[in-house]
């Protein structure tokens, strides 16, 4: 497994970014929906981890959990969603509580299918748009909830999501072009100074 791989686990598993919030008290905590959507959570016992899918299987501790279940916006929604309004409002909870001048934002992600090429045509991609528009559905009923809480500010997103097959990331639904990130984290700079 890969250093991110396991930094994400360790995160996860030992919930330490709650103790960060508290100790470095940021002034912006970014969140987008785009992981809790495409991999869930996995119940075990009365435990709730990430269904981090990539990186879990990897682990000894994986095998150890066996069994548990898998809730996620695919294949239990209510329930996932019901899950997820609890925690995020305890979460928010957390930051009022240990780090009140933190500004909650929500990066509404949302997965394109549209490919700038070598050429600087731009390609649409098939597979990738039947599988964007399902998940962009998704992400958009998980980003409702947290939309509506006090004090989150939503990050305007332009419709533009031109993809970069090149992109150092890799090629995916998610890494869109280098410009339009670019734009889009100008904005944020720009619109949220204090």
């Amino acid at each position: 497994m890969n250093k991110a791989g396991t930094q994400f686990i360790n995160q996860d598993l030992t919930k330490n970014f709650l103790a960060e919030v508290k100790k470095f008290k940021p002034d912006y905590i970014l969140i987008d929906n785009y992981f809790e959507v495409i991999f869930g959570i996995i119940k075990y016992e009365n435990c709730f981890i990430t269904n981090n899918y990539w990186d879990l299987p990897k682990t000894k501790f994986h095998t150890e959990i066996k069994p548990y279940t898998k809730i996620n916006m695919y294949n239990d929604p209510n329930t996932y969603l019901k899950l997820y309004k609890e925690n995020m409002g305890l979460f928010l909870d957390h930051i009022q509580k240990e780090s009140q001048n933190s500004q909650i934002i929500l990066n509404p992600v949302r997965l394109g299918y549209k490919i700038l090429k070598n050429d600087n045509k731009i390609e649409v991609n098939k597979n990738f748009k039947s599988n964007a528009k399902n998940t962009n559905k998704l992400l958009k009923k998980v980003d409702i909830i947290l939309k509506k809480q006090k004090d989150v500010i939503t990050l305007k997103i332009k419709k533009e999501r031109i993809l970069d097959e090149n992109h150092e990331w890799g090629f995916r639904t998610s890494t869109l072009h280098s410009t339009i990130l670019f734009k889009h984290f100008k904005s944020i700079k720009t619109n949220f100074k204090k």
